[in-house]
């Protein structure tokens, strides 16, 4: 469905980017090593951001932290985010907090906006 409706936005001409989970937080971590923000930079500003598989990878506070660092900003300028993810929301929620972070602000708050 997400594949869907990023189809009939590029149709429409508008600028989709499609990334697994999985590969945002891997060229995260590769900027942080570079010192650059290149893709941080493209997440929060692309106007219509597919996020695709989303839960698997979000074992660390720094996950956590960078993802909530994109979606809020992509929710305060009302850009378009598309969510898959194999987990349900009760499970992507659970996911969202790694362990040991329960009581982090960020990652309830990344939660509780799913």
């Amino acid at each position: 469905l997400a594949c869907v409706a990023a189809n009939e936005l590029l149709r429409r001409g508008q600028k989709v980017h499609f990334e697994e989970a999985d590969t945002l937080l891997d060229r995260l971590r590769q900027d942080v090593r570079q010192k650059n923000d290149t893709h941080l930079d493209l997440y929060r500003e692309v106007p219509c951001l597919v996020l695709d598989n989303l839960g698997s990878k979000l074992e660390s506070e720094w996950a956590a932290k960078q993802l909530s660092k994109i979606l809020n900003n992509r929710y305060d300028r009302a850009l378009p985010t598309l969510i898959t993810s194999p987990y349900s929301m009760q499970e992507l929620r659970a996911q969202l907090v790694p362990k040991g972070q329960e009581k982090n602000r960020e990652c309830r708050q990344m939660a509780h906006m799913m």
